[in-house]
């Protein structure tokens, strides 16, 4: 079966000179410059979510992908274009971090402010991800086969594939060591999937 698929990334900024402003304040800079200044796409003037996704929080590439906020700790997000490929998948993805650096250099903020591809912020403690998009046909055997295979490489892709963080939310924390995201670690996360799709942690 012919099918597409895409990724999305959430990136963390990191803003290593205070003047240049707060990481919030940055990312709202970098997602105007990228639209306004570069004209790399055309920015949304409604809003697809007023709490997640309000008017003016990003839209669509001339790459056909998207950049925006993500207003759940205030982040770049880049989401590639429908691919039918995986070479595709890596080239949209790496033309998203390319974007970013390229507004980086542009707005000469190279040395003070980097994207990184992270789970957790360390600073506020906001998970972050990349989200596979795959175009899947829900009939019976999808159920009866597919999902015994794949069920069992996304729960383990975290340890073989570095997903998680290194230590706590503390930046002076010595004790560090590598943990796998949890639902009951990130109230945020449980909040939202508790509200939306009512689900409960087992304790």
């Amino acid at each position: 079966m012919e099918r597409i698929f895409g990724i999305e990334t959430e990136f963390g900024c990191m803003v290593r000179d205070p003047a240049v402003g707060t990481p919030e304040s940055v990312v709202e800079e970098v997602k105007s410059f990228v639209f306004y200044h570069q004209h790399l796409g055309v920015i949304d003037l409604h809003a697809r979510d007023y709490t997640f996704e309000p008017a003016r929080a990003g839209g669509f590439l001339l790459n056909g992908g998207r950049l925006y906020i993500d207003a759940v700790g205030s982040h770049e997000e880049y989401a590639t274009a429908e691919c039918s490929s995986i070479f595709d998948v890596a080239a949209h993805d790496r033309a998203g971090q390319r974007i970013l650096q390229q507004a980086l250099d542009e707005m000469g903020l190279r040395d003070a402010v980097s994207f990184h591809n992270n789970s957790v912020d360390h600073f506020g403690g906001h998970t972050f991800g990349c989200h596979e998009n795959y175009l899947a046909r829900l009939d019976e055997d999808f159920f009866k086969d597919a999902v015994s295979s794949l069920l069992p490489f996304l729960v383990t892709r975290q340890i073989f594939a570095g997903a998680g963080r290194v230590g706590g939310h503390r930046l002076n924390r010595t004790d560090f060591r590598n943990n796998v995201l949890r639902l009951g670690d990130h109230e945020v996360d449980y909040i939202w999937d508790h509200n939306f799709y009512g689900v409960e942690i087992d304790t």
